[in-house]
């Protein structure tokens, strides 16, 4: 290859393969290079080089390599090898991979709108798409329909010829999908960076126009700013959360036995709606009555278990680890051999709180907008059309009879509202107001979600004047077709379904005291992964558990954790501030803000416990590290011991009188 890449001899070489299972396959000698280097995997474990280790896929991506590793590699040996193993040998595979860049030369390519051109002649469909129109879209399908023609375009692209991008789109990489819609179809809806969305589109891409008008420019180039703001602001607030997290799960462990199992008799209960909670389920051990025998799910072949409830071992639930023993390889599942040389609670609390820091802090998130269609009440859309932000009664529709009804006293005002920082002068607003049909039945119009609708000045105006009549009760009645000569009745705030909203949603469930305490175990675990699929992103399962398993504690004692081999024992889900303020261990609690409430806590008598956190205060931890890393309970300084000494902190489980 490095003789000859750039000679048709070198590129039309043809070499026959014979697997160990005697099946023959023509490679060219680049595919023959590529399965050399993966080759690797099962050499260095002593395996033979069978048909099935042929990497066979039409587009070489991170995906397709990752799906090779796991199912050929990872899965079968991880319960044989080490883990640290087994990483070694993945490092040394990919490592060969560097030598790709020694050809980078010959695969550059260079961008250009010939081949673009050539699409849009030779089909009708690309050349629409190209030219879509999305001003008569609803603001909250803009962005969907816009990724519709634009995965369009990028399917004709990569069954193209020659296309300048074809194959950065085959491999997944170079391009960004959501950026090249913006670029070749419609750059479409933009966050106003206060939790909302600008009310209107740029309905052209950057090749059809841009951002040419005032308008335009003003929404493009503004975001660009919000979003170093918002960067700013939200460092603290993940870093903070960051924080807690780890040092409320940083003394979670493994049970040293892959074989122990414990004798929990405490179950959650799982609904597994679709495909994305059967894979974030995988290789966990589940039941499906609370007394039958455990199975293991296997992501692959329990399709069947998409649409039912189960009964799941979890590390909220853990005996063992419950007791002090560490998390038993059942409660956690078969990913315990793949992360047992790691901390489960500080890898639970890094995968999660990583996640949430690196996207809060990136432009190309914060630019994004996704728009949250507001859901209104029943009858709703045969009255009114909501048009961008505003209400109106739909057009030549006579609706003689129809009475429109405002109580003046469930109006609110935005200048009251101290909390209020949106910046944005909407005056009065309600969250319902009522319709009265010719009949005389009433109906109650508002969002699912109770959102804020702002009563325009045109309206406000017209229910101050005699055209509005004042019932008994002080509501104002309108006559509807009166008020359907106004421009906009109403108007509303466009919602931006921002990550920041993800992530303040977790904290409450996991750290609001009426939000957690509102929840059972099995409710808790259920919405918070919920929340967080919503938000994009996908976490397996178990990490959400073992964060909710240090939380977990006995009613009757908070420092202590449920004795879950007890069926249907008494538990309560602190928040993530009660729990470090209740840890067992005086390091953990000394950690968390409260130090000066901890230092004269009564209490802080009773936290005994030791703590990962403690060999960060010893000069010598080494002397008191057991088998299992962590420290005995009932360790003493020994230079105290031999003299004597009394240590400045000392507590008696009794007091002489």
């Amino acid at each position: 290859m490095r003789d000859g890449i750039e000679t048709k001899e070198c590129q039309s070489m043809k070499i026959r393969v014979i697997f160990a299972d005697n099946r023959k396959v023509t490679l060219s000698i680049f595919e023959y290079w590529f399965n050399l280097i993966f080759w690797t995997l099962p050499v260095e474990v002593g395996e033979r080089i069978t048909s099935k280790y042929f990497f066979n896929t039409r587009d070489i991506t991170k995906r397709s390599i990752k799906k090779y590793i796991d199912e050929l590699f990872v899965r079968p040996f991880r319960t044989r090898i080490r883990f640290k193993s087994l990483n070694n040998i993945i490092d040394d595979c990919l490592h060969k991979l560097k030598y790709i860049n020694e050809f980078a030369f010959y695969l550059a390519n260079t961008i250009n709108f010939e081949d673009t051109l050539d699409l849009m002649k030779m089909y009708p469909e690309f050349n629409e798409s190209i030219h879509a129109d999305l001003s008569n879209v609803p603001i909250e399908d803009v962005k969907n329909v816009g990724m519709k023609y634009a995965n369009l375009q990028i399917d004709y692209i990569k069954k193209s010829e020659n296309h300048c991008l074809k194959d950065s789109f085959r491999a997944g990489e170079g391009i960004n999908p959501k950026q090249f819609k913006e670029v070749n179809v419609s750059i479409g809806s933009k966050p106003d960076g206060r939790g909302g969305v600008y009310p209107g589109i740029i309905n052209r891409s950057f090749i059809n126009g841009g951002v040419s008008d005032y308008v335009s420019y003003a929404m493009e180039s503004s975001v660009g700013r919000t979003a170093q703001i918002l960067s700013k602001m939200n460092v603290g607030t993940s870093g903070s959360f960051a924080r807690l997290l780890e040092i409320n799960n940083i003394d979670t462990s493994f049970h040293p036995d892959p074989e122990f199992t414990c004798n929990t008799r405490n179950f959650e209960e799982v609904f597994i709606k679709d495909d994305t909670w059967l894979k974030i389920y995988d290789m966990r051990y589940y039941r499906t009555h609370p007394e039958g025998i455990d199975k293991c799910i296997d992501y692959k072949t329990d399709k069947f278990l998409i649409g039912k409830t189960v009964y799941m071992r979890s590390p909220m639930t853990c005996s063992s680890f419950a007791h002090g023993d560490g998390i038993c390889h059942k409660c956690y599942g078969d990913m315990y051999f793949v992360v047992r040389d790691i901390n489960p609670g500080k890898i639970a609390a890094e995968l999660l709180s990583a996640v949430y820091t690196q996207m809060l802090l990136s432009a190309k998130h914060l630019l994004e907008s996704a728009v949250i269609a507001m859901k209104w009440s029943e009858g709703f859309d045969k009255i009114f059309e909501v048009n961008m932000n505003t209400i109106t009664v739909i057009e030549d529709t006579d609706f003689t009879g129809y009475k429109l009804l405002i109580n003046p006293e469930h109006i609110e005002s935005d200048d009251d509202d101290d909390n209020d920082i949106t910046g944005l002068d909407y005056g009065e607003y309600i969250t319902s107001f009522d319709i009265v049909y010719p009949n005389g039945d009433v109906v109650t119009m508002h969002t699912a979600d109770e959102d804020q609708i702002y009563i325009t000045g045109d309206l406000n105006r017209m229910l101050k004047s005699k055209k509005a009549k004042e019932l008994d009760d002080g509501t104002l009645c309108l006559d509807l077709n009166t008020a359907a000569t106004l421009p906009a009745m109403f108007l509303i705030k466009i919602k931006n379904k921002e990550l920041s909203r993800t992530l303040e949603r977790s904290k409450h469930i996991i750290d609001k005291s009426d939000v957690t305490s509102s929840f059972d175990r099995n409710q808790i675990l259920r919405e918070f992964i919920t929340t967080n699929l919503e938000g994009g992103l996908n976490v397996n399962a178990v990490h959400c558990e073992v964060l909710f398993a240090n939380q977990m504690r006995d009613p009757e004692n908070l420092l202590e954790k449920p004795h879950w081999e007890t069926p249907n024992v008494p538990y309560k889900i602190l928040t993530l501030n009660s729990s470090l303020t209740n840890n067992a261990s005086i390091t953990i609690a000394l950690e968390f803000q409260k130090i000066a409430k901890t230092l004269v806590s009564p209490l802080s008598t009773k936290k005994v416990k030791a703590s990962r956190m403690d060999v960060f205060f010893m000069e010598q931890p080494q002397e008191y590290i057991g088998d299992n890393g962590m420290i005995s309970d009932e360790y003493n300084f020994k230079e105290d011991k031999e003299e004597n000494i009394v240590p400045a902190v000392y507590f008696y489980d009794e007091i002489d009188e």
